[in-house]
């Protein structure tokens, strides 16, 4: 095989396996519930396949954008209309979330069972071994959930019609905090001051 075919051998496996990846399925099983996997759904299971943008989700015919984490499984902050909701996002990497993650917990054990807490690690360099013990150093009471890396502008897509205003580029932790009719009462990136937090919580609790 001459050089120049060689080359061409190599970009076609190359193709075919990134085309293999981007592939994307729906599954509803019998109970109703929905999950997004790379591979075909289990036997029974209604199926329906998908074009993935990177590792989001658009649909179509509304052209939402659903976040999904490294299992496959779709995320969002729009499902907890009804309760007081608190969205946090951050990363291990990322020194601010270090400092304000053991009083941020402090702050969730204090509401255990008043507050629907949503924490997702959003780092696609994120250590994702190391994330149960980082919360368990911080004590913090959130399960382990890392987002997928997200199609340009799709972070903006999926959580704008949550009434969240975030860009793709944003400085962790994002904080947000939503009231039992569904209202953001307070949202920022780069929090370090957790009275805002605090505050917003008690008002959405108290209302």
């Amino acid at each position: 095989m001459t050089p120049a075919l060689r080359y061409l051998h190599c970009l076609a496996v190359a193709c075919a396996c990134t085309t293999a990846s981007a592939q994307l399925f729906k599954c509803t099983g019998a109970d109703g519930r929905v999950a997004y996997q790379d591979s075909p759904c289990a036997t029974g299971a209604t199926q329906k396949q998908m074009s993935q943008i990177q590792s989001d989700v658009r649909d179509a015919a509304t052209g939402g954008v659903t976040l999904l984490d490294v299992d496959g499984a779709a995320r969002s902050f729009g499902e907890s209309k009804g309760s007081v909701a608190v969205l946090v996002l951050y990363s291990t990497k990322c020194d601010l979330c270090r400092q304000v993650m053991p009083e941020l917990s402090q702050v969730a054990r204090d509401t255990e069972g008043r507050v629907q807490w949503k924490a997702f690690s959003v780092d696609a360099l994120e250590d994702q071994p190391g994330l149960p013990e980082y919360l368990s150093q911080t004590r913090a009471p959130f399960p382990v959930v890392a987002l997928r890396p997200w199609a340009a502008g799709n972070l903006t897509r999926a959580f704008s019609g949550q009434g969240l205003n975030i860009a793709d580029a944003f400085t962790r932790p994002f904080i947000a905090v939503r009231d039992r009719s569904g209202k953001v009462v307070f949202q920022g990136d780069s929090v370090g001051q957790l009275s805002g937090v605090r505050a917003a919580i008690d008002a959405a609790l108290a209302s």
